[in-house]
């Protein structure tokens, strides 16, 4: 609203409230990484020409934006694991099927794994091979209807960079990601349903009320739809439960409804839940040290070591298995193979507070109290808060 009304007014208030509010979202939500392009879209639709000051306009913006992208980026990117065709084809299936589940809101799960396998041999992947060539065809042969280019572009420069490669965790796509971009289509919709209710109450008013009545049942059915599906979203148990009632091989939902649970010390529930990950996908390595830190709580310290070695094994730079399994060597008394464990993990992790604690522990049991003591320090100044 604030750049809509600077394009009318030129007002500098609104220019820097535009700045200000683009700030705000970008801490809220990473989705607003794609402002300045949505800014220059609604340039285009005002009819302003794309100059080149138009496009300085938006440097303040990619002084927030650019730094945001790389810590983000940083934090949660996933190396490639797929083919080059396999993450083309991937990313075609991301642009199609939201496309799809706004037209046809129904069958919904709060989150979408990609269908398998991935490959030009999969009906899947054929038909959004071809709905994207008929959606760009489309917005080529239209490209004199404003509304339906803005919708167009409006859709995808505000999803594209959500669009997935690998399917790393089940969880490829989510309803919650269309909202915003739905926004155009919603527009458009809107525009559509107004132009096409006038030209029948100007010829019969009949037909007019009949489709009135047919908006008010369409508009109802999705509002029901819509209500229940909110309820889905009760808390993180129901969440993944429902994911897991769709798609009951999705080893990822199980594992994170595992820890739920276990944040919510329901640890009998939790275990069983990392049983069925392992038996789904045996390759995830964190789920057996999880799975190993509620056997410890059960006191089952046998199974917990065995589990704390199968996660080193699988994923050899992970040094919560070390301090973990340092635990089960402090329990046996074998303090100077739980030294080792620590070490490695401090090793991985300069600043795992959690490994310093844990070795102030064995060096007390060790009776070499000094050192213990200067582990303890350290956990401190990593975070004062802490009870070590």
């Amino acid at each position: 609203h604030s750049h809509w009304t600077y394009l009318e007014t030129r007002k500098k208030s609104s220019y820097t409230l535009t700045i200000l509010y683009g700030l705000l979202s970008m801490l809220a939500k990473p989705m607003a990484l794609s402002l300045p392009l949505i800014l220059l879209l609604f340039d285009w639709m005002k009819g302003r020409r794309l100059t080149l000051n138009v496009f300085l306009e938006k440097i303040p913006h990619l002084i927030y934006i650019v730094p945001m992208v790389l810590v983000t980026y940083r934090l949660h990117a996933d190396p490639l694991n797929n083919s080059l065709l396999a993450a083309a084809l991937t990313w075609f299936w991301c642009l199609i099927f939201y496309i799809g589940k706004f037209t046809f809101p129904f069958l919904l799960s709060p989150m979408y794994a990609r269908p398998e396998p991935v490959s030009l041999l999969n009906l899947n992947y054929l038909m959004a091979l071809f709905s994207t060539v008929v959606f760009v065809v489309m917005l080529i042969r239209f490209r004199t209807h404003r509304w339906l280019i803005f919708a167009g572009l409006f859709y995808f420069l505000s999803i594209f960079f959500l669009f997935r490669f690998d399917n790393s965790n089940m969880t490829m796509v989510a309803d919650r990601y269309m909202y915003l971009p739905s926004v155009g289509f919603c527009f458009l919709l809107g525009l559509w349903i107004h132009e096409g209710l006038m030209r029948l109450k100007k010829k019969e008013s009949w037909r007019f009320g009949l489709a009135l009545a047919g908006l008010a049942a369409v508009f109802g059915v999705l509002s029901v739809t819509t209500f229940f599906q909110c309820k889905i979203w009760k808390d993180s148990v129901t969440v993944w439960s429902e994911m897991i009632r769709h798609r009951p091989d999705n080893w990822s939902a199980f594992y994170n409804r595992a820890k739920t649970y276990e944040f919510e010390k329901k640890y009998d529930l939790a275990h069983a839940d990392l049983n069925t990950t392992l038996s789904l996908n045996p390759g995830v390595a964190i789920a057996y040290n999880n799975r190993g830190v509620i056997l410890l709580r059960k006191n089952r310290v046998d199974e917990a070591f065995r589990d704390f070695n199968k996660t080193i094994e699988l994923h050899p730079e992970f040094a919560g298995a070390y301090n973990n399994r340092s635990l089960v060597y402090s329990r046996w008394k074998q303090y100077e193979s739980a030294l080792a464990d620590v070490n490695k993990a401090l090793e991985l992790k300069p600043d795992f507070l959690n490994a310093y604690g844990n070795r102030g522990l064995i060096y007390a049991n060790m009776k070499q109290y000094d050192v213990a003591i200067e582990n303890y320090d350290r956990a401190l100044q990593i975070d004062p808060s802490v009870a070590v």
